[in-house]
């Protein structure tokens, strides 16, 4: 068995990075649903949740999405920065 990161496997899927590897000081969220953005200091989270959690297990933890909440709707959020043109 590997004891690589999962996101090692993924690398289209760039929210399985881990938070110290993210290249930007800001951490920047957006939603595609209800247009909402947030912005976080990247050290802070890192005092926060620890600089091994992912892009995307921090997005579960980080992103406060009332579509999230109803039926039928799933949340849009991603992060700016790090999708592809």
């Amino acid at each position: 068995m590997s004891t690589r990161p999962a996101f090692l496997y993924r690398p289209n899927d760039p929210t399985g990075i881990p938070l110290r590897d993210y290249p930007f000081v800001t951490v920047r969220v957006a939603c595609h649903r209800c247009e909402r953005q947030e912005r976080f200091r990247r050290e802070r989270l890192i005092e926060e949740h620890g600089p091994d959690i992912t892009m995307r297990d921090l997005q579960e933890r980080i992103v406060i999405c009332e579509q999230r909440h109803r039926a039928g709707q799933a949340c849009r959020a991603f992060y700016p920065d790090l999708t592809r043109d």
